[in-house]
C-alpha cells in the first residue's frame, strides 16, 4: 500500500495505524516523490492519498496517471477540504473518499472495503 500525504504528522499517523493493522506499507511526502516510488518498481494494490498535496500532481492526478500503468489498483482518497458535489466526476472509478480528520475504525474500514473489493488478503 501507498500512502501519499504532505503532512508528515497525519502520515505517519496513517503508517502506524495501517503498518499496526498487519499490512505492508511505502509512503511518500508528494505525487512526484510517490511516482518516483513506483517507477522504480514498488508494487503496489492500494493508493490511499491526499488530494491536496500542495505540489503537483495532486492526489487526483495522481490516482489517474497511476492508474494508467497498474489498472487493478485500488484507491482511497482524503482532504479536509471536504467532498464538493463536481468532486465525485474526477476520482477515479470505484474510489472511497474518507473524510480528514478521519479515525483508526474508519481508515481501517476503508481499507478492509477497498482491500475486500480488489483481492483476498491474509492480513
Amino acid at each position: 500500500m501507498l500512502i501519499v500525504e504532505d503532512d508528515a504528522d497525519v502520515r505517519v499517523l496513517a503508517e502506524s495505524i495501517i503498518g499496526d493493522s498487519g499490512y505492508r506499507t511505502l509512503s511518500a511526502a508528494s505525487g512526484r516523490e510517490a511516482l518516483a516510488l513506483l517507477e522504480q518498481g514498488a508494487a503496489i494494490a492500494l493508493l490511499f492519498t491526499d488530494i491536496n498535496l500542495g505540489a503537483e500532481p495532486d492526489g487526483i492526478e495522481l490516482a489517474r496517471r497511476v492508474i494508467e500503468d497498474h489498472p487493478g489498483l485500488r484507491v482511497i482518497y482524503t482532504t479536509g477540504g471536504g467532498q464538493t458535489d463536481g468532486m465525485d466526476a474526477l476520482l477515479v472509478e470505484g474510489a472511497i473518499f474518507l473524510p480528514k480528520p478521519y479515525t483508526r475504525d474508519q481508515l481501517l474500514s476503508a481499507l478492509k472495503q477497498q482491500i475486500s473489493g480488489s483481492q483476498q488478503t491474509d492480513s
